[in-house]
């Protein structure tokens, strides 16, 4: 009987790797306009569906020692199915890497091509437990096992070798791409074949890994690294697909696009506050006021893609100095502001319409001079006595203004 807390380390790599992540990145694969390989959305699937089976028995409350041993029928359910996830994760596999290589040298079918296949389950015994396998129920039938260990191991073996051939071939176009110094566009597309390079790499070693699995399966047939090693693939194959950057790209624009909608909710609804740490102080924004100046409970909600803008714009200008008209209070008016033109920012603006520009031409009346500033609040209503029936309303507006990201201001 194994550690409890191994089944825990191996539960845990299927759920984060094939139940969460693969399905989150499947569908981000598939309604957005990112495109990939066909192949690559079938071993996603696979992946998926062997996460799904190996913790059958977690699902059902049946894994741990403490809780009742697993029935027949539950354990002979999981064992017919697992017995096919390693053929089924290989052969995807080798589909993926086999197409990439059709893409990079240009080649393809000529016409369709239809396969079909007979699936016959022919099992010389019935006879299940978990002996040879903790973290899953699985046939006492040891030749079985044997025979699925060396056909994975021979599938992976092909794949090793494309693999190889795959990264050669872009390795050498990335040293044509290199020759290009004088390109900016090639050393763009260079940076670009180096991750392609790296994930093609670290993903001939996990096919490696899966190779060297296949034969611990057979010498050491009852130890629990090499299904703590195949679990463990699950969420690495997660990492080399799940981290390219148009995919963590979308995933933040999305949280972004998430995040406004719940700031545009709370500027209509006082009762919601919501906080993001990356806000700046309150100090430094200026509230909502019927001069437009904040958000306005009337705007709409900003679109993904200006989320990301305002995002963008926020993390660039972080390390820039508050704008003109703030030092100017402290240092005294700047002397060659004339000189370069200065203008300042419209008392209208309605910064939720963050698709415009952010800074305008609208000049506004200074005293003592002819170009424009910002007004700002001063925290008081000068127009409202405190005896006003008015107050307690300002107050409660007052208290439920949102603000505003950095970079909009």
């Amino acid at each position: 009987m194994y550690d409890p807390a191994l089944l825990t380390v191996w539960f845990c790599f299927q759920t984060v790797g094939g139940i969460i992540g693969m399905p989150i990145m499947l569908v981000t694969l598939a309604f957005s306009s990112l495109k990939r390989l066909k192949t690559l959305y079938n071993l996603l699937l696979t992946w998926i569906a062997t996460a799904v089976i190996s913790n059958l028995l977690f699902f059902a409350g049946r894994a741990y020692p403490d809780q009742p041993e697993p029935s027949y029928e539950l354990c002979l359910l999981q064992s017919a199915m697992i017995y096919g996830a390693p053929p089924l994760l290989a052969t995807s596999a080798l589909a993926l890497i086999y197409e990439t290589w059709l893409v990079i040298t240009g080649r393809a079918f000529g016409r369709r091509a239809t396969i079909k296949t007979i699936l016959l389950g022919v099992f010389a015994s019935t006879d299940l437990g978990r002996e040879r396998h903790f973290f899953y129920c699985s046939f006492r039938n040891i030749g079985l096992s044997h025979f699925l260990a060396v056909f994975t191991g021979v599938i992976a073996f092909v794949a090793i070798g494309l693999t190889i051939r795959v990264a050669n071939h872009m390795y050498h176009s990335w040293q044509k791409i290199k020759m290009m110094a004088n390109d900016p566009d090639a050393a763009e597309n260079a940076v670009g074949s180096a991750y392609v390079i790296l994930r093609i790499a670290l993903y001939g070693a996990d096919l490696f890994l899966a190779f060297v699995l296949c034969g611990l399966t057979i010498l050491i047939p009852h130890s629990p690294i090499p299904d703590l090693l195949r679990g463990s693939l699950t969420f690495t194959v997660f990492l080399i697909f799940g981290t390219q950057k148009d995919i963590l790209m979308t995933w933040l624009a999305a949280l972004i696009q998430l995040r406004d909608l719940l700031l545009f909710r709370s500027s209509r609804d006082p009762s919601i506050r919501i906080n993001s740490p990356i806000d700046p102080p309150a100090s430094a924004l200026p509230l909502h006021s019927e001069g437009g100046i904040g958000p306005s409970p009337i705007s709409p909600a900003p679109s993904i893609i200006n989320s990301f803008t305002v995002w963008k714009r926020s993390f660039l200008d972080r390390n820039k100095p508050p704008p003109s008209v703030w030092i100017e209070e402290h240092l005294g008016p700047d002397p060659d502001a004339e000189e370069r033109g200065d203008r300042g920012h419209s008392p209208n603006r309605n910064l939720d319409k963050v698709s415009e520009e952010f800074y305008f031409e609208t000049p506004v009346s200074r005293e003592g001079s002819d170009r424009s500033r910002m007004p700002r609040w001063d925290g008081n209503d000068h127009d409202v006595r405190p005896d006003s029936p008015l107050e307690p309303e300002i107050h409660a507006r007052r208290e439920s203004r949102t603000r505003l990201p950095p970079g909009m201001v």
